[in-house]
């Protein structure tokens, strides 16, 4: 039987797979990726809406990407994130019971704005923590069948709504950021820094909203803060947990430069001295 199946099904398709045979109640983000992944360039991935949004944006000129894999290792099976997950559904749903013709029309807490999201009127309804008995005597359930509320569970229900909120406010400037950087060939060199040094700390405030949602771990925070001890200065503008979090691999952005390769080699040697782990760099 011939079979045709595009690549974005394909993805889908393997996501599923992960959800209902691997148990991991993980979203589509890599095998997207995956799927329309090209050497040298990032990929704008929208997805919320019956079909995902997507573009391809080219890294700019005199920019490096660095992978650095703390040695710690990550899970999307792993309780961390199945529970951050189910807060973050469990915040859509209360929100949708008590502020329903306030933030109607909408599917998906990305659609919410960043605004209207950390405003008075809607924290006031998000607990920073929920047990989910709680949760479970108030609301019913959420309606995300890859991760589920435990009764005995406690939950960081705040931190886990807004991240996506304020992660795709994020990641919108970063694109536009990146699409000036790309156009910008009559700026003046200071606003190029001034634009790189803009990505890092949307790369930082990424990380920070992870780390509060219970998804980093030490190693990663420790990466993280050893590449900010360089900064600009070593050509190293910014640094973020990638995927899943809970340990992984720590993505840094930087110039192409010998500057900035030095000033990574110090952070690997100084990360292997205090952790006694191997830190493996990929670009």
């Amino acid at each position: 039987m011939n079979v045709t199946i595009d690549d974005t099904s394909l993805a889908l398709l393997c996501q599923r797979a992960e959800n209902e045979a691997a148990g991991a109640p993980c979203g589509f983000m890599d095998q997207m990726t995956s799927v329309y992944g090209q050497p040298g360039k990032l990929l704008f991935l929208q997805c919320q809406g019956p079909q995902p949004r997507l573009q391809l944006v080219s890294l700019p000129a005199g920019l490096r990407l660095y992978a650095l894999d703390s040695g710690v290792k990550h899970s999307v099976a792993g309780n961390a994130y199945s529970s951050t997950r189910a807060a973050a559904f469990m915040g859509r749903r209360i929100l949708q019971r008590r502020l329903g013709t306030l933030i109607s029309p909408w599917k998906c807490l990305a659609e919410l704005e960043e605004g209207l999201v950390q405003s008075d009127q809607v924290l006031a309804h998000l607990p920073c923590e929920m047990s989910g008995k709680n949760f479970i005597e108030m609301y019913g359930t959420h309606d995300d069948p890859a991760s589920l509320v435990h009764a005995t569970a406690t939950y960081s229900v705040r931190a886990a709504t807004l991240h996506p909120v304020l992660e795709n406010a994020r990641v919108l400037r970063a694109r536009q950021l990146l699409l000036w950087l790309q156009d910008s060939s009559t700026a003046s060199p200071a606003d190029r820094e001034d634009a790189l040094i803009a990505l890092g700390s949307l790369m930082r405030q990424s990380h920070l909203s992870y780390s509060a949602c219970n998804m980093g771990s030490a190693e990663t925070d420790m990466l993280v803060d050893l590449v900010a001890q360089h900064g600009p200065a070593g050509d190293l503008y910014g640094a973020k947990i990638t995927g899943g979090g809970s340990g992984g691999t720590v993505a840094v952005l930087a110039a192409d430069s010998n500057t900035a390769r030095e000033a990574l080699r110090k952070v690997v040697s100084s990360y292997e001295a205090s952790t006694s782990r191997t830190c493996v760099v990929f670009c």
